[in-house]
């Protein structure tokens, strides 16, 4: 069964950044992955905030039953 997945982290995050790394190197189809990779910021609240709204744009494009009604 596909899987699409969307990760997002911060290259100064000392625990996502290469976890997300590592993860892109292993992840095999169907599986399909969208990697976001912020400049700076580290793991803090304000950096992921900001990405919210792409992420439900993403969910959105693979997951037309998640679109708002109009």
């Amino acid at each position: 069964m596909p899987v699409s997945l969307w990760l997002f982290a911060s290259d100064a995050d000392k625990v996502s950044y290469p976890s997300v790394k590592e993860f892109l190197t292993v992840v095999k189809r169907p599986t399909d992955v969208t990697a976001r990779i912020a400049q700076g910021g580290g793991h803090r609240l304000s950096v992921w905030t900001r990405k919210i709204p792409r992420s439900f744009d993403w969910l959105v494009e693979v997951q037309p039953g998640f679109a708002p009604r109009p």
